[in-house]
């Protein structure tokens, strides 16, 4: 977020401006709600650096560090921030006096504050995972859908699939003599995976889904997959499944984890998103699912999207505001979340869920004539673009709702992806200055596309007709839900 304030300070004023009345009101029980979270789930490096954080967040909101509020703090945690309760010269030991362990365990801790917590998967070179594809036992078929994602990025669960070097070798093991139809779903590809890494033994199948369903839930809402080793040995899911089945603890410290002496970190995700959502559709009635799925996602505040416009390929990313409050803080887990319920339950989870969003959204954007809804979409999603100070469209940047996540994570539509007009002249920015729709930051030019109300400029930038085949795919989909047919959306052409 440190970014976009940078580059785009009014954007990123605006966006502060309008949440922060409620941020403001609601932080202090946010922190103590994340304390007692991070208390339970024994995360203590991110529950040392947000106590002694504590007090900067208040200033930055003009709120007070209350005796009061300490109290409450020490309560939950059994100590003060460190800058508060501790304003003495730090005792410097002699060099025979210091615990080389604890030394040890500070350097992790600088670490885990540039995310750099524990070992990572191998990410290979586009021409690497080709050369991969090429000399792999797979069909050609097969070879050729897998050449043909890593280039479109479609399926994006595939694609997913071909980054790494862990993931491409369950998926070729996977995919050994099978053929290109198992690509096809993502539930099924999941299943078989899980299949090979079981050994093919039923019973063991039973155990490590069930595992991988009650592990997920320990770091399912953490920016990365990644447990203190020691705290994972000791947890009830570790004792439950693990500890006294030697067969099972195998296999996952082999194909499912990668571990140092101090960390074990996750592999392969959307399996375990699969086993989550799989033991909750299948243990549930209809009226529990309902009830459950607002509890997943939650109720969330707007995301920014940046696709950058430049590049052989859209890159689009997406980044959360630092004071925002969030369910999922990892956007690829949250789709496969979506995904993986409509694919195995789509009828009531289209019907109680995905329908319902998709009238809000419909509801806000209004239901006059196509130009009020267009400016009313543009205006919500406040969508600007960014160019160089040559005028050459560098990206565009956006606010997700929680109903426009929705639309583009089940493929109903992608929202401001297209490539709009590659370059603006220089009077043109001028132009657009004087009219307050362009800003100049140093050697950038911010186009505020939000503010224009004027239709024939929208058409001129390509937005109005990408705005409206994004709402007819999307009133397409709601016609469809009020007709009755809620099946999967993505076999709905």
């Amino acid at each position: 977020m440190q970014q976009f304030q940078d580059v785009f300070p009014e954007e990123y004023a605006l966006f502060q401006k309008g949440f922060y009345p409620k941020i403001k009101s609601k932080l202090k029980r946010t922190i103590l709600s994340e304390l007692e979270f991070l208390d339970e789930y024994c995360m203590d490096i991110e529950l040392d650096m947000l106590i002694d954080d504590i007090p900067d967040l208040l200033k930055k909101f003009n709120l007070r560090y209350t005796k009061e509020f300490e109290k409450k703090i020490y309560a939950l945690c059994g100590r003060k921030p460190y800058s508060i309760n501790n304003n003495e010269e730090p005792y410097k030991p002699l060099l025979d006096e210091i615990d080389w362990n604890e030394q040890s365990l500070d350097i992790v801790k600088d670490d885990a504050r540039n995310w750099l917590l524990g070992p990572k998967e191998t990410y290979l070179e586009n021409d690497k995972i080709v050369d991969l594809i090429s000399k792999s036992n797979l069909h050609i078929e097969v070879k050729e859908k897998l050449k043909q994602t890593l280039d479109t990025a479609t399926p994006l669960y595939v694609h997913n699939l071909l980054q790494t070097k862990e993931s491409i070798d369950l998926l070729f093991a996977t995919l050994d003599g099978a053929e290109s139809q198992l690509l096809e779903k993502e539930s099924n590809l999941s299943i078989k995976m899980l299949f090979h890494i079981a050994e093919r033994d039923s019973t063991l199948l039973q155990n490590l889904v069930l595992f991988c369903a009650e592990s997920f839930s320990m770091f399912m809402y953490n920016d990365d997959p990644v447990l203190r080793k020691n705290l994972f040995l000791k947890s009830d899911v570790y004792a439950t499944y693990l500890e006294n089945d030697a067969q099972l603890r195998e296999i996952v410290f082999q194909h499912l984890m990668i571990e140092d002496e101090q960390w074990v970190h996750f592999l392969h995700i959307p399996l375990f998103i699969f086993c989550y959502a799989s033991v909750i559709c299948f243990n549930s009635d209809g009226e529990e699912l309902k009830a459950f799925y607002p509890d997943i996602w939650g109720d969330n505040f707007n995301k920014l999207k940046q696709v950058l416009q430049h590049t052989s390929k859209k890159q689009p990313s997406v980044f959360y505001a630092d004071f925002g409050f969030y369910h999922f803080k990892n956007y690829e887990w949250e789709g496969c979340m979506y995904r993986m319920f409509e694919e195995l339950n789509p009828y009531h989870f289209n019907q109680t869920y995905v329908a319902p969003a998709i009238q809000r959204f419909l509801d806000k954007i209004g239901y006059e004539d196509d130009t009020t809804k267009v400016l009313n979409h543009v205006s919500i999603s406040r969508l600007q673009f960014e160019y160089e100070e040559s005028g050459i469209h560098d990206s565009s940047i956006n606010e997700l709702s929680d109903e426009l996540c929705i639309i583009e994570h089940l493929g109903i539509s992608e929202i401001w992806c297209d490539v709009f007009p590659p370059q603006l002249t220089k009077r043109k920015l001028i132009e657009l200055k004087k009219g307050e729709i362009a800003q100049q930051h140093g050697d950038k030019w911010a186009v505020f596309i939000y503010k224009i109300t004027d239709v024939e400029l929208l058409k001129e930038f390509g937005v109005y007709d990408t705005a409206i085949k994004f709402l007819r795919r999307v009133e397409k989909i709601h016609t469809r839900f009020i007709n009755g047919d809620y099946s999967q959306i993505k076999d709905f052409s």
